[in-house]
């Protein structure tokens, strides 16, 4: 409900077909990547403390830790949305300004993607497409928000959302 209470404030439309994020194909050259070489993220330094909708585990290597991660993934998508359509006004680009908020739409739902993933599966296998995914919006994100004037606004999230993903990936990696 809360989602959706979301969306609906928002104006997010976004609906990913989930059949073709679960398509192992769609993500054969990533997951060939992913096995010959996942090395493990360095924690980043934030500028200033990042707030989690739960307090953050500090041993993500039980797959149940990954559920309390993707739901601060999630909420940390929200945040970075909310904090970019509070200033996308004043950006005199327009079309900057949509492609924006398009991809950070985007993003967000990637990430309900991934914690329903979680939450319906049983083991690494099961959610790794759906990761797969939510980096591949983190990466669209990043490339999006890089150069921006009011990109400061979001770094800390947009670190923790890589540093998340990528610990993740690793994680899954080492379990695989």
């Amino acid at each position: 409900m809360e989602r959706e209470d979301w969306r609906r404030r928002h104006g997010v439309r976004v609906v990913p077909d989930v059949r073709i994020i679960r398509d192992h194909g769609t993500w054969i050259n990533r997951f060939d990547r992913w096995e010959r070489h996942c090395p493990r993220p360095i924690y980043p330094i934030f500028s200033r403390p990042v707030r989690y909708y739960e307090p953050m585990p500090q041993d993500i290597s039980r797959y149940e830790a990954n559920e309390t991660v993707a739901v601060n993934m999630e909420q940390l998508t929200r945040e970075v949305y909310e904090a970019m359509a509070a200033v996308i006004d004043s950006n005199p680009n327009r079309e900057y300004a949509g492609r924006l908020m398009r991809v950070l739409a985007e993003l967000s739902v990637a990430a309900v993607n991934y914690t329903d993933a979680v939450y319906g599966s049983y083991d690494y296998q099961d959610s790794l497409d759906d990761l797969f995914y939510l980096e591949s919006k983190v990466d669209l994100a990043t490339q999006t928000l890089s150069g921006y004037s009011k990109e400061y606004l979001v770094a800390d999230e947009m670190s923790a959302l890589r540093y998340y993903v990528q610990e993740l990936l690793w994680q899954y990696r080492s379990k695989y």
